[in-house]
């Protein structure tokens, strides 16, 4: 094809096009420079690498456009000039062709050529100068500092203080590692966004932010949540542990079991609807396991006691724990069997997830595993190593009490076993005297200079209530730990006191759900 058949539309189409590529190949020169200065400075050689090949690419793009408008001003033939472009890209233009044609040609470059490759060198040039600059100063720096002498001790007696302080110091004592914060806490209301049947008379309640954000606090697998109820005319308050995971972020779940003289757990169940509002306040409690306090874990758990047991098998699966989990339950029949098909399905799921299950009404029905209430050989032969384990206990007292005993005749310190009542301390036995009524004795508050009668099966946080004097409380069964206050005077008796300290006790610390008086006492509250 001749030049002289191509149209003027044509011709204005080759230049269109010629100059979006002189355009393209600027902009890739332009941008692979400016790569090239930035890779200079962190010794990137691979950016550097790239930067090179968008300038090329970008030089490439300008001569080809800027060979399509020469063919097109000088009337050449455009193959001609492709073809002339084509070999001088693959070097494969004589020298003496160069020198020919090209006037403004240098060891067989063209100018612009000449002019990129003299920038970029002049640009690596001082790049190099500043890198040997920077270290010259730097060696000048440390030589000037390795010159400067400590100044002596004043005096002798300081030498020896500071070498005795170094010799305290090794060897260095092993880190502790802080303990996890128990989240952030929230007091507001929430709202009931759904019910769920889990069992007979069981049923867990999911609720939510009102505005359906993502829930405002954090929590540990274990914890509780604190209910704040008018129920007529008396404002009431009742904690339940949370059943879903931590990794919920929005919304939380307690399972409740319906009691027929349970008067919060009543109303649960027979008069809240989804969408109801109810006041709460979360989290509390230190009955909780998040897989950072052992490598192993034992879950062991009667009832609806399986609670917080579901919300840390819940969280440990769900983060991919790698530590054993030996989850243990023990129910009146396998209809009592809450979570039952979750836990099946984890424990098809997650190899480190072993469930042993035990039911002591197993007569009659369909039930295949292990009947009757668990036993110290049952225990042991379930996990290996037990003695070396830390285990979780939650359910009724009397239960509890069974499976430790049991724990401690398989070599399981104390120090290794953690709580959690449901349903109450275990009621003591009243020893009546039939000449006299009720002994009473005088409960003086303090802080607010108030005396009132205590019975003496009635405990301080009871005498408070009539009182009419405010004693923050949760679980009112000597776990949560809330109701603590400092005995001044007197002597009491408590029949649960698993979340006081050592020295809490020591410092006259008492829980006031469970200390009963054996004289006249006087609290700081």
């Amino acid at each position: 094809m001749n030049l002289k058949e191509l149209t003027e539309d044509k011709k204005k189409e080759i230049v269109e096009a010629a100059n979006l590529r002189i355009e393209e190949g600027r902009r890739l020169i332009n941008k692979g420079v400016k790569e090239l200065g930035a890779s200079e400075q962190s010794l990137d050689y691979p950016k550097q690498e790239n930067a090179l090949e968008e300038i090329r690419q970008g030089v490439s793009q300008f001569d080809s456009g800027l060979a399509a408008n020469k063919a097109i001003e000088q009337g050449k033939a455009p193959q001609n000039i492709a073809l002339k472009w084509f070999k001088k890209e693959m070097n494969l233009l004589p020298l003496s062709f160069d020198a020919k044609n090209e006037n403004s040609s240098m060891f067989g470059m063209s100018f612009f050529h000449t002019s990129i490759m003299t920038i970029l060198i002049l640009f690596m040039a001082t790049m190099i100068w500043m890198y040997f600059f920077k270290m010259k100063r730097a060696a000048l720096l440390l030589e000037e500092l390795s010159k400067k002498t400590p100044a002596n001790p004043a005096k002798p007696e300081e030498a020896i203080n500071v070498e005795t302080s170094k010799k305290e110091v090794l060897p260095s004592p092993k880190p502790v590692k802080p303990e996890k914060s128990l989240g952030n806490k929230f007091s507001g209301a929430l709202e009931l966004i759904g019910i769920f049947e889990e069992a007979p008379n069981v049923k867990t309640f999911r609720l939510a932010n009102i505005d359906n954000t993502p829930l405002s606090f954090t929590y540990e697998p274990g914890q509780f949540v604190t209910f704040i109820l008018d129920l007529n005319g008396k404002k009431v308050r009742r904690s339940y542990t949370i059943s879903s995971s931590p990794t919920e972020k929005d919304f939380v779940e307690v399972t409740i079991k319906r009691e027929d003289k349970g008067l919060v757990s009543r109303h649960f169940h027979d008069k809240l609807k989804v969408h109801d509002k109810l006041e709460v306040s979360v989290p509390n409690g230190k009955f909780y396991f998040n897989g950072e306090q052992s490598d192993s874990i034992v879950l062991i758990s009667g009832g609806v006691g399986i609670t917080p047991m579901m919300s840390a098998v819940r969280y440990l699966t769900a983060k991919c724990w790698p530590g054993e989990i030996y989850f243990l339950f023990c129910a009146r029949t396998s209809n009592d069997f809450i979570y039952q098909k979750e836990l099946e399905y984890l424990q098809s799921r997650y190899s480190n997830l072993n469930v042993l299950a035990s039911m002591t009404r197993a007569k009659g029905t369909s039930w295949m595993g292990p009947q009757g209430r668990f036993t110290k050989e049952l225990i042991d032969n379930f996990i290996p190593d037990i003695e070396k384990k830390r285990i979780h206990i939650c359910g009724p007292v009397p239960m509890m009490d069974a499976v430790k005993s049991m724990l401690s005749d398989l070599g399981v310190s104390k120090e290794q076993i953690k709580t959690e009542a449901f349903g109450g301390a275990k009621p003591k036995e009243t020893k009546k005297n039939p000449a006299n009524e009720e002994k009473a004795y005088n409960l003086t508050f303090t802080g607010s200079n108030k005396t009132v009668s205590l019975g003496e099966e009635q405990t301080i946080l009871e005498a408070a209530d009539e009182a009419g004097i405010e004693i923050d409380n949760s679980c009112r069964s000597g776990t949560c730990g809330m109701c603590k206050v400092k005995l001044l005077s007197g002597k009491v008796t408590m029949e649960v006191d698993d979340s006081l300290e050592e020295d809490e006790k020591n410092k006259g610390i008492i829980l006031a759900c469970q200390a009963k008086a054996s004289e006249d006492v006087s609290v700081e509250v």
